[in-house]
This record gives structure tokens, C-alpha cells and sequence, in this order.
């Protein structure tokens, strides 16, 4: 047997391997909750904007993120762009575990970052370093509020 056939046949016997252990289905599902949450924390985002998007003041833009976690792989996402005057802030997805977060999202605006993470049965937070590194919980408010700090920073 040659060794791509040999190899070939251990990357299926991995596969299957995976698939009845269910590491397979556990991986494609925690993807799919990750890609979830991002599209809803951007569609909450895009809910307090909108009154600024509509008069013309911010405009947003979505589009397809693709990135590579060590875990699940290669992932396709969204990232969001809001480009107020001559400023932009990104929201791209990062990957790696982060304060027991099951997803991140960082908010950069120059070379200022925010991380956003989402921890398990709490929704999304803002991770907010300093002396004690803490969590808020993201709401019109803190958004606003974090919107602000970015761009005037």
C-alpha cells in the first residue's frame, strides 16, 4: 500500500472515529451557536444604531470573516465595520479562550481594542482590563458608552 493510500485511509478511520464519539457533531455544533450569537450581537448593534444609520450619521457594513481557531478550525464568520466621519470601528471575531468565554468578538478602533466575549448563561460582556480585570454585560448603554471611549481615545 502506498503511503497516500495509507494516509488516506487514516484520515477516513480518523473521521469516523470522530463522528462516533461525537466530537464531530459537538465541534459543528459549537460553531454554529458561536456563529449564532455573533449574528445576534451584531443585529443588537445594528438595533441601537439604526435611528444614526438612518439620518445618514454612521454607516455599517457586514461581511463574510474568514478565520482559523486551533479547536474547531477554519471558521466563516461576519465582522462589521461602522465608519462614523473619517473613523472606523471593526468587529471581527477572535478565537482562543478568553476569561471562559465561548466566543470573542474584539471592537478595534485604531489601535484601541475592546474585547467583547460571551460567557456561558450570561450573555455577551465587554472585557474591561485595569488594576482587577472585570466584565460588563453589553446593553444599549455600555455600548454607547464603549462606542464613545474608542473613538474619543
Amino acid at each position: 500500500m502506498s503511503s497516500a493510500a495509507s494516509l488516506k485511509t487514516f484520515l477516513k478511520d480518523k473521521k469516523a472515529r470522530d463522528e462516533e464519539s461525537g466530537r464531530l457533531a459537538d465541534k459543528e455544533e459549537r460553531i454554529k451557536l458561536r456563529s449564532t450569537a455573533i449574528g445576534e450581537l451584531f443585529d443588537s448593534i445594528e438595533g441601537w444604531l439604526k435611528p444614526s444609520v438612518d439620518e445618514g450619521i454612521v454607516e455599517l457594513e457586514r461581511n463574510p470573516y474568514a478565520h482559523s481557531d486551533e479547536q474547531l478550525g477554519r471558521l466563516s464568520e461576519e465582522s462589521m465595520k461602522l465608519i462614523v466621519g473619517v473613523s472606523e470601528v471593526f468587529f471581527a471575531p477572535r478565537t482562543g479562550t478568553i476569561a471562559g468565554a465561548s466566543a470573542r468578538v474584539d471592537m478595534t478602533c485604531d489601535a484601541r481594542t475592546l474585547p467583547i466575549v460571551l460567557l456561558p448563561d450570561r450573555g455577551w460582556h465587554f472585557l474591561v482590563r485595569g488594576p482587577v480585570t472585570r466584565t460588563e454585560p453589553v446593553t444599549e448603554d455600555s455600548f454607547a458608552d464603549a462606542l464613545r471611549e474608542l473613538l474619543d481615545g
